[in-house]
C-alpha cells in the first residue's frame, strides 16, 4: 500500500473524496472504490480512523457485496485495537454500514464484537458518549 500510494495515507483522502463528488455512479465504482478498499486495508491508525470518521461521504456508494466482502474484515478489526478512538469510530461507522452487512457479518460477528466490548470500561463510556449526543439533540 505505501508503495502505490507513497507516504500519502490519511492525506490523499480530501482530494480523494473532492475527485469522487465530480464523478457519476460508474466512475466512482471504478475509480475511488478500489483505492477506498485499499485504503481500508493500511495498518495506519490515522488513515483508519479518517476513513471511519468520513464513512457518511462514500458509504452510499458502497454496495453490499464490497462492503461484506472487501472491508468488512479490515473495518471489523478496529472492534479490537488498544487505541480507544480506533475502537469509538469502528463503532460509529458501523450505523452506516449496517443496512449493507450480510446476515452473518451482522448477526453472528459485529454481536461478537459487540459483546466482547461490553466487558471494557471504557467502552461503556464511549457508548454512552456516542449515544447521548443524538438523544439529546432529537430531544430539544
Amino acid at each position: 500500500m505505501s508503495y502505490e500510494y507513497g507516504d500519502a495515507g490519511s492525506h490523499i483522502l480530501v482530494p480523494l473524496f473532492k475527485l469522487g463528488r465530480m464523478l457519476d455512479e460508474d466512475e466512482y465504482q471504478r475509480r475511488i472504490v478500489p483505492c477506498l478498499c485499499k485504503l481500508f486495508s493500511s495498518p495506519d491508525r490515522v488513515t483508519r480512523v479518517k476513513l471511519l470518521e468520513k464513512i457518511d461521504e462514500f458509504a452510499a456508494h458502497l454496495t453490499p457485496q464490497v462492503v461484506n466482502e472487501k472491508i468488512y474484515g479490515n473495518i471489523a478489526s478496529g472492534f479490537l485495537d488498544t487505541n480507544p478512538a480506533v475502537r469509538e469510530s469502528t463503532v460509529k461507522a458501523m450505523v452506516s454500514l449496517a443496512d449493507k452487512l450480510n446476515s452473518h457479518n451482522l448477526n453472528t460477528d459485529l454481536m461478537k464484537y459487540l459483546a466482547r466490548l461490553q466487558g471494557n470500561l471504557l467502552f461503556h463510556v464511549e457508548l454512552h458518549l456516542i449515544l447521548a449526543f443524538p438523544i439529546r439533540s432529537l430531544s430539544t
